[in-house]
């Protein structure tokens, strides 16, 4: 679920997004384009949905070199990009090791929901995901 927290709808710098972190750190925000969204808690049937993936993608990746993470982690995808996905895959070393979010992920996962589909049609900002399988491939 997403909460806006700039109905303005006004852009934040980067450097907001993180002074706001440091200042709530009981909540997660995800920074897309300029826009603060925070997160807030999902559905039982979401989160089943969440950690089934985490399962079957952790259980597919078995032996490899890749680490499957969940919600709890910030993929940044650019210096515009920095979200909380349902599930992610890193198979690249420079992620190991990671203090506060990962930056080279091969497979994004986001669970859709009622609320976050409505969220996304009404503003088309938050929880927009993008992989480039090109550059970064799970092996």
């Amino acid at each position: 679920m997403v909460a806006w927290q700039n109905e303005r709808n006004e852009r934040k710098s980067r450097a907001e997004y993180f002074a706001l972190l440091e200042n709530d750190p009981e909540h997660r925000y995800e920074y897309i384009d300029g826009y603060i969204c925070m997160m807030t808690g999902g559905s039982p049937d979401h989160s089943i949905i969440g950690n089934n993936i985490g399962r079957i993608l952790g259980n597919l990746l078995q032996g490899r070199r890749c680490i499957v993470y969940n919600s709890d982690l910030y993929v940044e995808l650019s210096d515009n990009y920095r979200v909380c996905p349902d599930a992610t895959v890193s198979c690249d070393p420079r992620d190991r090791g990671s203090k506060d979010a990962i930056r080279y992920p091969c497979l994004v996962v986001e669970v859709l929901s009622p609320q976050l589909k409505l969220a996304t049609e009404e503003r088309s900002l938050c929880n927009i995901v993008l992989v480039q399988p090109s550059k970064n491939t799970c092996s």
